[in-house]
């Protein structure tokens, strides 16, 4: 046998076979090694990771002894528990201790199945392992709990009639729905409105906007005679464009149709080109001023062919205010026909933007993450060449779930004019839009 003695005064026995190698004095940690004096080693990071020391072995670590106080000592960390000795001699490798009786001095040693280093990991590291294990599961349900209850909350908070979607702010132009008007969203960085009073049972999920693009004779003004027929039962934008824009004379024949819509309860708004940007403002600005005076039931105007670049938001942003200027309160719905830079709607450029406006793909149409947060009545849809009543009612389906406001779908064939005349389900299509009020 090899004595061993720690520099903390503790003196140990190791066999023979163990010579050279390095072990820990397991009172104290400190690194010692076979048939050398003890080396100082420095203390383990809290991960229990020890740096390196400068004494090379062959990397096997055994755990062959226990204090000299006798089985009841506390071993060091990361040792496995003591097996009983016996009387026997010295210890043969074989697993089995030895221990001589009657000599105070005379050292008990026990030889242990040897460990790979890994599995020697100290006592506090492990607790620290447990405790971080532990402080994530806790994490984990808090953040479950939290899940759980925001869904709750939100599936529980009473929305329109139970339907999930909430109101829209108030539209400039449309008569509010009985019982209050509609709470109006946040306006500008910093600045937000008071919410006036809902009232019960919520407000229109959908709107109807319906591009009048037939002369208001013969079939024509049946049309429009239909369209102030819908506005008892629906909230309905008639969008009038006489002449690609107001005209430079009034039409006498758009007048009637107009004032006749407008007396029914439709709010009618004028057609106006932007060019995607490119019309000079005092252009723009001139058809505002000839539509309020040629038509002075027009509450609102529809400002076609919008940009969708960013770089042309501050122009859009003038056109709003010229817009106002001639006519306060005006409805203003911009058409890019597609989505559109959410600066647009962020920016508040018009009070509705139609994102979609196309013969087919309605069904796989989604608003992009970026308009999220803005209310349904912010987007507006015209769906073409939806055939048959059951695709109609899917495509009104499809625009709740879309977030989509303000809706009209046309069965107009490819080739023709869509906005040459009303779909021939157009009494079913205000029906559809009614119930889901």
């Amino acid at each position: 046998m090899i004595p061993v003695s720690c520099s903390c005064g503790r003196r140990f026995k190791a066999e023979d076979h163990h010579a050279g190698k390095r072990t820990r004095c397991p009172v104290c940690g400190t690194l010692l090694v076979i048939g050398q004096a003890g080396v100082a080693t420095p203390r383990p990071d809290p991960q229990g990771v020890i740096p390196p020391s400068g004494v090379t072995d062959n990397g096997e670590v055994p755990s062959w002894w226990f204090p000299a106080g006798g089985p009841g000592a506390h071993p060091a960390a990361g040792t496995v528990a003591t097996p009983p000795t016996t009387r026997s001699g010295t210890g043969s490798g074989s697993g089995t201790g030895s221990s001589s009786s009657g000599d105070p001095d005379e050292i008990k040693t026990a030889v242990f199945p040897q460990q790979p280093p890994a599995a020697r990991r100290p006592a506090h590291a492990e607790a620290a392992g447990r405790r971080r294990k532990m402080i994530l599961a806790g994490l984990g349900v808090g953040a479950l709990t939290l899940l759980v209850g925001a869904s709750a909350l939100y599936w529980l908070t009473p929305r329109d009639e139970g339907r999930g979607i909430p109101w829209g702010p108030r539209v400039p132009g449309v008569p509010d729905p009985p019982g209050g008007a509609v709470p109006k969203e946040e306006e500008g960085p910093g600045v937000k409105r008071e919410p006036e009073p809902q009232p019960p049972g919520g407000g229109p999920r959908l709107r109807l906007i319906v591009p009048a693009y037939f002369y208001p004779i013969g079939k024509g003004l049946d049309d429009w005679k239909r369209l102030g027929k819908a506005a008892g039962k629906v909230q309905v934008v008639i969008i009038a464009n006489p002449s690609s824009g107001p005209g430079d004379r009034p039409n006498p024949d758009y007048s009637r149709a107009i004032k006749d819509a407008h007396d029914a309860g439709a709010v009618v708004i004028g057609y106006v080109n932007t060019k995607y940007g490119a019309r000079p403002i005092a252009e723009v600005q001139a058809d505002f001023g000839l539509w309020v005076k040629f038509y002075p039931e027009v509450r609102g105007f529809f400002l076609d062919q919008q940009s969708q670049d960013l770089r042309n938001v501050p122009t859009y942003i003038e056109i709003r205010d010229a817009a106002r200027r001639a006519l306060k309160d005006a409805l203003l719905v911009n058409n890019p026909g597609a989505v559109c830079d959410a600066a647009y709607v962020t920016q508040r450029c018009a009070d509705a933007t139609c994102v979609f406006s196309a013969y087919e793909g309605f069904g796989f149409f989604e608003l992009p993450p970026t308009y999220s947060k803005s209310d349904p009545s912010r987007f507006a849809a015209l769906a073409c060449q939806i055939k048959g009543e059951d695709a109609m009612q899917q495509a009104i389906h499809d625009a709740i779930m879309k977030r989509i406001g303000y809706i009209y779908i046309s069965d107009t064939p490819s080739g023709d004019n869509p906005w040459g005349r009303l779909p021939t389900y157009w009494e079913k299509e205000v029906d559809a839009i009614h119930r889901v009020e």
